[in-house]
């Protein structure tokens, strides 16, 4: 597994620290002459670390040591030689113990934190690896150390280490730190690991805690680690806090919860809360939950044309599931008088769902209405889905004079596919023409698709038609596998022709295969002539 960015920014911060520019300290009252070795000698060290020259810097910054033990640049010194370590295969346990050193022998260093920060990323990288020795040093830094950024590291590397032995000190991290950003860690690592031991403490912080950032982030946990025991604490917090903030993360905790004895506090907000953001979000926990007893207040909203359009069409959409006939007359007066087109479209999903020929009866003539009369195309394609489920005769002329007049290629696709199954002779017409005009293979198709419902002596033309003269093999393949169900000898010199002419090997066979099913001296004879023709 690979270190993760949030600890390289921390190397490179330190990389960044070490930097000769930044190494000004306060020079202590040495001889002039003593001072100028010291500066060399460091400077000389420097040159070689920049140069990536580790073992010779490390070199260097001995001999200031050993030389000048009490120099004002020893702990410098120190510092750069666990940096040069670090960056040498196989000497990284050794760079540890040498930043440990640091911090032990010049705890007043101003390299001291980061020394420590050093050592809990290493502490981590050597955990990974099953060095748990180095556990301890993590442990410490997360809840004994001093410096704010150390432990802060420390909590992040525990939970990239995704081991669950340190959920327990996160815990208690949570129940005795005053540093809310520690505490937020904490609380976002224990979120991580799912922890479930720390719901009673998260709890407490929902119910008493003054800070408004930790209470959202153990909302966070609890949309992580849904618990029951949560509920009414969070609806606690729902009917007392003024925060919108925290109140829409905890509807997202009892969206994901689904419980029905959050309904009433949902159901309150969704009537009688300002915040429109605050009402959507609980319309969303209530369709989640699914519960009928919210129809009542669903159907009020998404009749009011007063409310909000948003919050409307989210109740259409839960109402779309509950398929309860109640709501049927709010769907009608919304197709008939609602001038918001997106509504009417999800009025008219929710109708399609019903499947009810009690129901269809009741709209049919709105729908068909919608089809020969409403400007907006979505609208009338989808009524045109809803009307494929009807089987209405009372359709028919009307969906025969949109695919005469019709331009838009979807209407008309999907207007056909209304008549399929009608078997409605008045359609013939319109079929034979889309059979021989019409530009759009996918229509000409489904026509003679459609044909295959009719009585085969009124169908046979434009089959015929299509078996002939169609440039689709796909279509012609079609024909004759219609043709040869018909029976009808009708067929047979088109299928005879298709058997000898068509440019389709695929056609021809399948011509062939058609014929041997009809008792007729015509086509004996032609099977003899097709074999010899074959097989000359």
């Amino acid at each position: 597994m690979k270190r993760t960015s949030i600890l390289k920014r921390w190397s490179l911060l330190i990389v960044m620290m070490a930097s000769p520019a930044l190494f000004v300290h306060s020079v202590m009252a040495v001889p002039v002459q003593q001072q100028d070795l010291v500066f060399k000698l460091y400077g000389d060290g420097i040159a070689l670390r920049d140069q990536g020259k580790w073992q010779q810097a490390i070199d260097v910054f001995k001999k200031l040591q050993k030389d000048y033990p009490d120099s004002y640049r020893a702990d410098d010194a120190q510092f750069q030689i666990a940096y040069c370590l670090q960056r040498i295969d196989g000497k990284k346990e050794q760079a540890f113990e040498a930043y440990k050193a640091l911090t032990e022998n010049y705890p007043k260093s101003s390299w001291v934190d980061d020394a420590e920060a050093m050592m809990v990323e290493m502490a981590a990288h050597f955990v990974e690896q099953g060095k748990e020795s180095y556990q301890t040093y993590l442990n410490k830094g997360a809840a004994d150390a001093e410096n704010r950024r150390v432990r802060l590291q420390a909590l992040i590397a525990m939970g990239e280490l995704n081991d669950r032995r340190a959920i327990p000190l996160l815990i208690d991290i949570l129940k005795k730190e005053n540093d809310p950003a520690i505490r937020e860690s904490a609380l976002s690592i224990l979120s991580d690991f799912g922890a479930e031991e720390a719901v009673p403490i998260v709890l407490e912080i929902l119910r008493s805690d003054a800070n408004a950032h930790l209470k959202l982030r153990a909302l966070h946990y609890l949309d992580d680690v849904p618990d029951e025991r949560a509920l009414p604490v969070v609806m606690e917090l729902l009917r007392t806090s003024k925060d919108d903030n925290l109140k829409l993360r905890a509807l997202y905790v009892l969206e994901e919860m689904q419980n029905e004895e959050a309904l009433p506090i949902l159901l309150e907000i969704v009537r009688s809360e300002k915040n429109d953001n605050l009402r959507l979000r609980a319309l969303y926990a209530l369709d989640d939950i699914g519960s009928e007893r919210a129809l009542p207040a669903m159907l009020e909203l998404a009749q009011n044309r007063n409310e909000n359009s948003s919050l409307r069409l989210r109740a259409l959409y839960s109402i779309e599931d509950f398929q309860n006939p109640e709501a049927v007359p709010v769907l009608i007066d919304i197709l008939k008088n609602d001038p918001d087109k997106n509504l009417k479209l999800r009025a008219l999903y929710a109708l399609e769902e019903f499947n009810d020929p009690g129901i269809f009866e009741q709209i049919k003539d709105l729908i068909l209405h919608m089809i020969k009369n409403e400007p907006d195309d979505n609208l009338r394609l989808r009524a045109l889905h809803l009307l494929e489920d009807m089987e209405s005769p009372e359709a028919v002329p009307i969906l025969i004079e949109l695919l005469q007049k019709e331009k838009n290629r979807d209407l008309k696709y999907r207007a056909l596919r209304a008549l399929e199954g009608s078997a409605d002779e008045r359609s013939l017409p319109a079929l034979m023409r889309i059979i021989q005009r019409d530009e759009d293979a996918n229509m000409r198709m489904l026509a003679v698709r459609i044909l295959e419902e009719f009585d085969p002596e009124k169908a046979l033309p434009a089959l015929i038609y299509a078996l002939k003269n169609d440039p689709s093999a796909n279509i012609r393949h079609r024909a004759v596998a219609i043709l040869e169900d018909t029976g009808n000898s009708g067929a047979i010199d088109a299928l005879l022709h298709a058997a000898k002419n068509d440019p389709n090997k695929s056609v021809r066979t399948r011509a062939v295969r058609a014929l041997g099913e009809f008792d007729d001296p015509r086509v004996k004879d032609a099977m003899l002539e097709i074999l010899k023709e074959n097989y000359r």
